[in-house]
């Protein structure tokens, strides 16, 4: 499953660090791009939007919207 994230409060390397850390105490994520130009993270694997929208809040930032999301 490829999952795209909007997170507007990402502004910086150290949000994108942020949330790359806690994106990989998850399981079964194949691959994650966060880019900060778009403010935008993409997540491939078996893995639901709310365990990657709570890993994200955890960090202390908001998962906005999906862009897209394929099987």
């Amino acid at each position: 499953m490829k999952i795209s994230i909007k997170v507007p409060e990402m502004n910086c390397q150290h949000c994108v660090m942020r949330i790359e850390k806690s994106l990989g105490s998850l399981r079964n994520i194949q691959q994650v791009n966060v880019d900060l130009e778009q403010k935008m993270v993409e997540i491939n694997g078996d893995v639901k939007f709310e365990e990657v929208k709570k890993a994200i809040s955890a960090a202390g930032y908001r998962a906005e919207e999906i862009i897209n999301s394929t099987q």
